[in-house]
C-alpha cells in the first residue's frame, strides 16, 4: 500500500489589505437597544443589526476623522459595509428618524451634492423611549437626556 502526501502550499491573494488599525467597535450600550419611541408621535424605530452596525461605522469615522468629518460617500460605505445602496438609504433614514445620527445636507452651488453624519448618543436625544428586545425600557443616564452636557461651565 502506498501512501500519497500532498503538498502543503500556502496560498497569497494580493486582494489582502495590510492592517491599518481601524476596527468598527458596537458600543455595550447600543447592542442593548432593538426600539426607539418617539414620546411625541408615539413612532417606534426598530433598530437592528445592520442599523447598530452603520452607527458603528460612522462612529469609527468621527473617531479617527474628526467628530466634523464624518462624510464617507454612500458607495464607499456600501462596498465596505456589504449591503446594497437601498438598504443602506433605508437604515440611514431609521437612525436619522429615531436620532441616533443627525443626516445634515451640504450644498453645493445649486443642488444638494452629499451628506455629513452627526452620531448622537441617546442622553443628547429629547423625547425618546428605549427598548430592549424583551420589550423593558432601557433606564439610567445613559438613557435619559440630559441638557447639562450641552452647558459649558
Amino acid at each position: 500500500m502506498t501512501i500519497l502526501k500532498r503538498k502543503q502550499t500556502l496560498e497569497v491573494h494580493d486582494h489582502v489589505e495590510e492592517d491599518t488599525g481601524h476596527y468598527t467597535m458596537i458600543r455595550k450600550w447600543l447592542s442593548y437597544i432593538s426600539k426607539v419611541v418617539d414620546i411625541d408621535t408615539n413612532k417606534e424605530y426598530k433598530i437592528d443589526a445592520e442599523c447598530k452596525f452603520i452607527y458603528a461605522y460612522l462612529q469609527g469615522w468621527g473617531k479617527t476623522q474628526g467628530w466634523g468629518n464624518i462624510y464617507p460617500n454612500q458607495d464607499l460605505m456600501c462596498q465596505e459595509l456589504g449591503i446594497t445602496a437601498s438598504t443602506l438609504k433605508r437604515k440611514l433614514k431609521v437612525l436619522g428618524n429615531s436620532g441616533l445620527i443627525d443626516i445634515i445636507p451640504t450644498k453645493d452651488v445649486s443642488k444638494f451634492t452629499s451628506n455629513r453624519y452627526r452620531v448622537n448618543q441617546p442622553k443628547t436625544i429629547r423625547r425618546r423611549k428605549y427598548y430592549t428586545i424583551t420589550g423593558e425600557q432601557l433606564t439610567g443616564k445613559l438613557y435619559k437626556f440630559d441638557a447639562n452636557i450641552f452647558n459649558k461651565d
